[in-house]
């Protein structure tokens, strides 16, 4: 059970808005959407953008999975967070891997019912301002058997630099793909029967 956040640095939490926003968005390689097959991984990149010039040293956001059953293996925040002192993340790195759940967050403060996680981190050795926040790296069981897609939300709790507060919403819903026993096949049979139909063009 995930006990609420404790805040410890609770005066990076309070205070004013800025003036712009952040938009937190979920890619692979720079996209949207990836497919991974059943046995390999997939990394995911959240993005930071601003519309001005904020910068930031406390982030907390939770990410939500339309369904369950993807192993989370790990995740990296990127400097100044990656020296950050109060990583409360949940699951917590020494938890990990871990099978994702709608148990995998709970406790008061949560909703209830849906599987997600929480990236939770404040650092006092700079600011950051924009580009790739964190990654986070995840597992699809060789034995798959779970939706043939997932959708990956942001959700922005809070982003502050010292007292003052930064808006953030979220960018589009990330989709992973994830296709079933007989996809890479038809994949193929379709890609030789088109290049075998442009050769005889």
């Amino acid at each position: 059970m995930k006990p609420m956040l404790t805040l410890c640095a609770c005066a990076c939490f309070c205070g004013t808005a800025a003036h712009a926003d952040y938009t937190l968005t979920a890619t692979s390689a720079g996209a949207s959407s990836t497919m991974a097959a059943p046995g390999s991984d997939v990394k995911i990149e959240i993005q930071l953008t601003s519309d001005a010039s904020d910068v930031c040293n406390s982030a907390i956001y939770r990410v939500e999975f339309s369904a369950p059953g993807l192993q989370y293996m790990g995740y990296l925040w990127t400097l100044p967070f990656e020296s950050g002192l109060f990583d409360d993340s949940f699951p917590q790195s020494l938890d990990l891997p871990a099978v994702l759940d709608d148990t995998s967050l709970d406790g008061v403060g949560y909703p209830v019912g849906i599987v997600d996680i929480e990236l939770s981190n404040v650092t006092t050795a700079g600011v950051f301002a924009t580009g790739m926040l964190t990654s986070l790296e995840f597992h699809v069981p060789a034995d798959w058997s779970g939706a043939e897609s997932i959708e990956i939300t942001l959700v922005p709790d809070t982003f502050a630099n010292g007292f003052a507060t930064i808006p953030a919403t979220a960018g589009p819903a990330f989709t992973l793909f994830i296709p079933g026993p007989g996809a890479a096949p038809l994949a193929m049979v379709s890609l030789v029967l088109g290049s075998h139909r442009r050769r005889r063009g």
